[in-house]
């Protein structure tokens, strides 16, 4: 029966689910779902109790298409999202912590040590100054050099704020601002 009347049934189920894509879907599980089922009765009208069995199997489908996309929506909602990084991420984050490394390498000892003080300890540069009994302004030279290196390393910008506050205006958006007299001064050393 199912088979003899494909073309009509398929037709019906098209109009009723709005494609022709889904209607052969259904159709194929109709067609199993009878394979599977041993009540093996009379039916009054079998293309209207195929066409039942299809439209369940339809609403059954898109009920469950619906909960899958809702559920994968709430997920998203309640910050159950997969944040693992894909291969291709991965690799890329390795490559860059591997310049960055080099990078360091490659920094003078007393730039690495101002860079890694001030960035990763989070130490005051008068602190390092003291420390290292050089002026303020040249921790801050140091480090500006030792993040324009490294930035320049892993080809990532860098902001230019240094000295006191820079902590402050590195939370900030910051508008470029022109260069002072002072900074090509100091550029030109």
């Amino acid at each position: 029966m199912l088979v003899g009347e494909y073309d009509d049934l398929r037709r019906r189920l098209t109009r009723r689910l709005g494609s022709e894509d889904v209607a052969s879907e259904v159709l194929q599980e109709t067609y199993l779902h009878l394979e599977r089922s041993s009540l093996m009765s009379v039916i009054d009208s079998p293309k209207r109790y195929l066409l039942t069995i299809a439209t369940n199997i339809a609403r059954m489908r898109f009920r469950r298409e619906r909960r899958l996309t809702s559920l994968s929506d709430l997920d998203k909602a309640l910050g159950f999202v997969d944040e693992a990084p894909d291969p291709l991420r991965s690799l890329e984050a390795r490559q860059e912590f591997e310049a960055l490394k080099a990078a360091f390498d490659e920094l003078s000892p007393r730039r690495r040590y101002i860079l890694f003080a001030s960035r990763l300890e989070g130490r005051k540069l008068r602190e390092i100054a003291d420390e290292l009994a050089v002026s303020q302004r040249l921790v801050e030279k140091e480090l500006k050099a030792a993040l324009m290196f490294c930035g320049a390393k892993v080809s990532r910008d860098v902001i230019r704020r240094f000295g006191p506050g820079a902590r402050e205006a590195s939370s900030l958006e910051v508008s470029p601002v022109p260069a002072t007299r002072e900074d090509r001064h100091d550029d030109a050393e």
